[in-house]
């Protein structure tokens, strides 16, 4: 059980560092950055 939680953990700190990064994963696995959106809808 130790090592499930660990790669559990692991997994919600990957998910942490891509919200705070601000990188948006679709449901078809493409990445967008929101910097390229503001940019564009400029």
């Amino acid at each position: 059980k130790a090592t499930s939680t660990r790669q559990i953990d692991q997994r919600l700190l990957l998910i942490l560092v891509i919200n705070v990064a601000g990188i948006n994963i679709t449901n078809e696995g493409e990445i967008s950055f929101p910097s390229e959106n503001a940019y564009i809808k400029q």
